[in-house]
């Protein structure tokens, strides 16, 4: 086994790793009313987002990836957008 491939492998896990923590303390969090549903759901949107991008890419990650930046930006400009058109309508 190469070098690159051990560091891409241990990257690869550290991030499972911590998408792992994330779910578990974020279910912890909403089974003890910290937090509502919609808050959990935010973070799980990228991935949902993702899931999409690489069915549509045709399991090519590279595709998938920048696909999913893109559609995350631009949901990200439409979100401030229609918050800023909201906070002009008082």
């Amino acid at each position: 086994m190469s070098f690159d491939y051990i560091a891409i492998l241990v990257v690869v896990c550290l991030i499972g790793l911590g998408f792992l923590i994330l779910t578990v303390f974020g279910l912890r969090n909403l089974f003890q009313g910290k937090h509502n549903a919609f808050s959990i759901g935010a973070l799980v949107l990228p991935l949902v987002v993702f899931g999409i991008c690489y069915a549509i890419s045709g399991g090519d990650l590279g595709r998938a990836g920048i696909l999913t930046i893109v559609t995350m930006l631009g949901l990200a400009i439409v979100g401030l957008l229609v918050s800023g058109v909201r906070g002009l309508t008082g």
